[in-house]
């Protein structure tokens, strides 16, 4: 916020925390500019699904979809008119262009594919505007473009009649500073522990999409360039930034949990990674997770950590412990100088290593109500306030709040919960009462109480989470459907693995950290407090 420009500044700005009232995004509502509703091919547009209530999001996979009202990375499109009047080619985040292939819309094509925009109320158009109520027809079969309303993933497809077809509201990035706000409460413990405190990722993101963004960036590259030594400093800087939205008035996944991690040092009196180390480490014997490695250790068990960025080709390389340059968690490059909570203080750097045996203790811990092996970490009463309540909805006072459109889940103190379906039977991969938490390199946990089931998943690999767990949460359960049942109360307690045991590292963080801020003030927090 400091690196603004003056002239950004409101005139009633002073020290405290501030909200963004707008967040540079014109929507086509009265008071807007007009001119800041024109959208040409070098803007950063959305599309949000009037059926749906969410914005079109190409995966990195180049998979189309409406799930999240978000207008973030995923979502950016731009819209490029053709030498043919009333049509355009949409091209994604990823440097490809949305087609049509076997009736699924897939941002896969390296060229453009012509789609013919027909907007309400206008029989042509010169140019686009914010605003606009459009649909989309592809040129080339015919077909019209409509979200899948009663599917979990909500993919858009396409269909041959128009009066199926979704509508579409354009919206533009302008990149203006937002003005600001006061904020009308202060960021409370639970409001960091269920993501509404109104803090997000600004910043996390290489090429920034926002105002928000580019100001949070400047943190990230300061944090990278050494500038900033430790948590203290760096959660006295976030402090500064303007929030997403207000606090306790919406989810919003983001930094809270880095931030709780401050807290983790206030409470434990010691820096973060001795105090996970003493408090819940060490006792649960989880010798394989530490936020570095030796070199040895690295050229052994490390694995390479990739990530999706184009569709079809073969996964961008963000950390090779056998590559020249080394690995960030692994001397002279590694460790971060700071600790992050949630991994989301820099670009890559900054989060836990662990093994899938050392992610499976925990879970175990979990599953026992806070106690492995004789070893008690939390009170069985803390890990039960933590896992059985909706926190999410006593904060919005709505008990059945969840973390999307269309999710089913709601948010505990470690991370998503299934909550109970109307429609229990319909969906095999749904178990309410099951929860965890999902990493940003596919490190995912999930603990199912009723059935005594602990499994992990783990690829290191980044853009493959979300498809995966659906996977995985739909074989377990056709496992329990055809005669696994309950192995809580007749069977012996066993380790469940949704992939063979390695000697890997791998990327894990946040679960960890929450387990042990609940622990450190159980006594703060209690349900309907």
């Amino acid at each position: 916020w400091e690196s603004a420009p003056a002239s950004k500044v409101p005139e009633d700005a002073h020290p405290g925390l501030r909200v963004a009232a707008s967040d540079g995004i014109v929507r086509g509502t009265p008071g807007e500019d007009p001119q800041d509703q024109l959208i040409a091919a070098d803007h950063t547009a959305f599309l949000l699904c009037a059926d749906t209530n969410t914005h079109v999001d190409i995966d990195p996979q180049g998979i189309a979809r409406c799930r999240w009202n978000d207008c973030g990375a995923w979502q950016a499109l731009s819209i490029e008119p053709l030498s043919v009047p009333g049509r355009v080619a949409l091209k994604a985040h990823t440097g490809k262009y949305v087609d049509v292939v076997d009736g699924s819309m897939l941002a896969r094509s390296a060229s453009p594919s012509a789609w013919l925009v027909m907007v309400a109320g206008l029989d042509e158009w010169e140019q686009l505007r914010a605003g606009f109520k459009v649909h989309l027809k592809h040129e080339a079969s015919g077909l019209w473009a409509r979200a899948e309303v009663s599917s979990d993933e909500r993919r858009l497809v396409v269909g041959p009649d128009m009066n199926g077809a979704s509508a579409f509201s354009l919206q533009k990035q302008t990149w203006r500073v937002p003005t600001l706000q006061p904020a009308q409460c202060p960021v409370t413990i639970r409001h960091l522990m269920t993501h509404t405190s109104g803090l997000d990722y600004s910043g996390q993101e290489e090429k920034p999409l926002t105002a928000l963004d580019a100001l949070g960036r400047l943190l990230v590259k300061r944090c990278e360039r050494g500038e900033v030594d430790d948590l203290a400093q760096w959660t006295a800087e976030v402090a500064k930034l303007p929030l997403r939205c207000q606090p306790g008035s919406r989810y919003q996944y983001g930094v809270s949990t880095d931030v709780l991690g401050r807290l983790v040092e206030v409470l434990g009196r010691a820096p973060l990674d001795v105090v996970l180390r003493e408090r819940v480490l060490e006792p649960l014997g989880m010798s394989s997770t530490s936020f570095a490695t030796s070199r040895e250790a690295a050229s052994e068990r490390l694995a390479t950590l990739y990530k999706f960025t184009v569709p079809g080709e073969i996964p961008e390389m963000l950390d090779d412990p056998e590559g020249n340059e080394g690995s960030d968690w692994v001397p002279p490059r590694g460790p971060a100088p700071i600790f992050g909570g949630g991994g989301g203080v820099e670009t890559v750097r900054g989060g836990l290593l662990s093994s899938m045996s050392d992610y499976l203790r925990f879970g175990h811990m979990l599953l026992g109500k806070g106690e492995l092996n004789g070893v008690r970490i939390l009170r069985r009463s803390t890990v039960e306030l933590m896992t059985e309540v909706n926190h999410l909805g006593l904060v919005l006072g709505d008990p059945s709040a969840t973390i999307g459109p269309g999710d089913n889940r709601g948010f505990c103190l470690l991370g998503g919960l299934e909550l109970a379906s109307s429609r229990p039977n319909e969906d095999v991969s749904r178990h309410p009462g099951i929860y965890g938490w999902g990493g940003w390199a596919s490190t995912i946990f999930r603990v199912s109480p009723a059935s005594g089931i602990v499994f992990v998943f783990m690829t290191n690999c980044i853009g493959v989470e979300e498809r995966v767990e659906k996977l995985l949460l739909r074989r377990v359960g056709e496992a329990l459907r055809d005669g696994e049942g309950s192995v809580a109360d007749s069977r012996p307690r066993r380790w469940w693995l949704a992939w063979p045991i390695t000697a890997s590292w791998l990327t894990a963080t946040a679960a960890l950290l929450a387990a042990l801020a609940a622990g450190l003030v159980a006594r703060r927090v209690r349900a309907g407090a």
